[in-house]
C-alpha cells in the first residue's frame, strides 16, 4: 500500500500554518529576502507588461504548476510530476507571492489600474487552481452520484494532483452506467459509482471500460482494485457527500470573505503590524471589491440558499451546513461588526455639564475600508490624554476628543500613522 500523498491544498492540515509562517518570515526579511521582488523598478513602475507576467509566473509556481499539468490532460500526457516536485514549496511561493501582491498595491500611484487589477486577478487565480480544481471535481456531477449503488475502484499511482483527477474525470464522464466519482489523490484511488444493480457481468464489463478509459487518459500504472456492489445506496452517498463538503466550505469561506471586500485579510495586516513584523496601511481590498459588495453579497446569499435546499432534500446532517452558514455570514457582514463592536465614543462633563475636552479635527488620508477605519482609530486613542474619537474612512475625516489639561502628542499620532501607512492632510 502506497503512502498517503500531501496535495498541499490551502485547506489541508498545516499547509495555512506553514503559509502564515512563510509569510511573517518573509516580512521580517522583507528588505533582503524579497528585495528583488518587492522594490524592483519595473514592478515599483508598473507601467509595462513585465507586472502581469510576473504575477503569472509567481501564481504558476505558487499552483505547483498546476494549469500546465491541465494542458497536458487536455493532450492525453498523465502526470508530469509538477505536484511531486513544487507542492512541498507551496506554501513558501504563496507567501512569497502575497508579499509581491501587497507590495505592489502598496506602491499604487493612481494610474493603469488595469495593469494592477489584470496582475492581480490573474495571480489569484493562477494560485489558487488547484482549489479551483478540486472544488469542481468534488462538487461536479454530485445529483447524479446519488443515485449510484456500487463502484468500481481503480488506483492510480502515478495520479499526483488535482489537474490529474480532471483529465481521468473527462475520459470517464460519458461512460455508461458511470454516476460519478469520489477520488483520492493522497492514496493513488478512485471509486467510480456506478447505477449497477447486482449484475457481476456488467460490473467486469464496466471495470474493464474505466480501466481502459484511465490508461488512455495518460496513467499506464492503472491497475483494477475490484468492483462492489451496493444493495443500500447510503453508503456511497455519505462518502460522495463527505468528499464534497471541504469543497463547500472553501466556496463558502471564499465567497464570506469577497463578500466583506477581504476585511478579514486587512485585520490580519493589522494584526501583523501591532505585532510590529510587517507595516503597509490599507492594502486597498475594498477599493476593488467595495463596489461590487452588494452583488458579492447576493451570490453568497444564493449559494447558501443552495446549500440549505440541497442538504434538506437529500437529508443530509443539517449541522455542518449550519456550522458553514454562520462562518459566511460573520465573515460576510464582518465590516458592520466591527463598526459595531469597534467602541464607543464618550464624552467628559463637569458638574455643571460642561464639556471638559477639547476637540481636534484631523483629515486622514489612506484609509480605504472598516478595518483600517478601526485600526486608525486604536492609534489614536492609544496615546495620552486622548478620551475617545470618531473615525470615518468614507470621508476620511477624525474627530479627536482630548482631556482639557493635556497637550496632544500631534508628532507623535502623525509619525505612528505615518508609520502605518496613514497620512495626516
Amino acid at each position: 500500500m502506497m503512502s498517503p500523498r500531501r496535495m498541499f491544498l490551502i485547506h489541508e492540515q498545516g499547509v495555512f500554518l506553514e503559509y502564515l509562517l512563510w509569510l511573517i518570515m518573509g516580512s521580517l526579511l522583507g528588505n533582503t529576502l524579497f528585495a528583488s521582488v518587492s522594490t524592483s523598478q519595473p514592478l515599483q513602475a508598473a507601467k509595462t507588461p513585465f507586472t502581469l507576467m510576473l504575477g503569472f509566473l509567481l501564481g504558476l509556481l505558487s499552483s505547483s504548476c498546476c494549469a500546465l499539468q491541465l494542458l497536458l490532460g487536455l493532450l492525453g500526457v498523465g502526470c508530469a510530476g509538477f505536484s511531486t516536485m513544487f507542492g512541498p514549496i507551496r506554501p513558501a511561493m504563496l507567501a512569497m507571492t502575497t508579499y509581491f501582491q501587497v507590495s505592489m498595491w502598496h506602491q499604487y500611484q493612481g494610474d493603469r489600474f488595469w495593469i494592477y487589477l489584470a496582475s492581480s486577478v490573474t495571480t489569484l487565480v493562477m494560485c489558487f487552481t488547484p482549489e479551483i480544481i478540486a472544488v469542481y471535481n468534488r462538487t461536479r456531477g454530485e445529483v447524479r452520484a446519488l443515485k449510484a449503488v456500487g463502484s468500481v475502484d481503480i488506483r492510480v499511482p502515478s495520479m499526483g494532483c488535482e489537474a490529474c483527477v480532471m483529465a481521468i474525470r473527462r475520459a470517464s464522464t460519458n461512460l455508461p452506467h458511470v454516476a460519478g466519482m469520489v477520488p483520492n489523490v493522497s492514496q493513488g484511488q478512485i471509486a467510480f459509482l456506478t447505477d449497477i444493480r447486482r449484475s457481476h457481468s456488467q460490473y467486469n464489463a464496466l471495470s474493464k471500460t474505466l480501466l481502459e478509459a484511465v490508461r488512455a487518459a495518460g496513467f499506464q500504472d492503472a491497475e483494477l482494485l475490484g468492483s462492489v456492489p451496493h444493495p443500500n445506496t447510503k453508503s456511497d452517498q455519505a462518502v460522495f457527500t463527505a468528499a464534497g463538503w471541504q469543497s463547500r466550505w472553501i466556496a463558502s469561506i471564499t465567497l464570506g470573505m469577497l463578500s466583506s471586500s477581504c476585511c478579514l485579510l486587512q485585520l490580519l495586516l493589522n494584526g501583523l503590524a501591532m505585532l510590529d513584523l510587517f507595516h503597509m496601511g490599507c492594502a486597498g481590498f475594498n477599493t476593488v471589491l467595495g463596489p461590487l459588495r452588494t452583488e458579492l453579497r447576493i451570490l453568497s446569499c444564493f449559494w447558501l440558499t443552495l446549500i440549505w435546499v440541497h442538504s434538506l432534500k437529500t437529508k443530509a446532517r443539517l449541522k455542518p451546513v449550519l456550522a458553514s452558514t454562520v462562518v459566511t455570514l460573520v465573515l460576510m457582514f464582518l465590516p458592520e461588526l466591527l463598526l459595531t463592536f469597534g467602541g464607543d465614543s464618550y464624552t467628559v462633563f463637569d458638574d455643571d455639564g460642561g464639556d471638559l475636552l477639547t476637540q481636534v479635527k484631523l483629515d486622514i488620508v489612506g484609509m480605504g475600508c472598516e478595518a483600517c477605519q478601526v485600526q486608525v482609530k486604536s492609534l489614536i486613542e492609544g496615546f495620552r490624554g486622548v478620551v475617545s474619537s470618531n473615525v470615518d474612512y468614507e470621508t476620511g475625516k477624525a474627530l479627536i476628543h482630548v482631556a482639557e489639561d493635556v497637550t496632544l502628542d500631534m508628532a507623535g499620532i502623525t509619525a505612528e500613522l505615518a508609520r502605518e501607512g496613514y497620512v495626516i492632510g
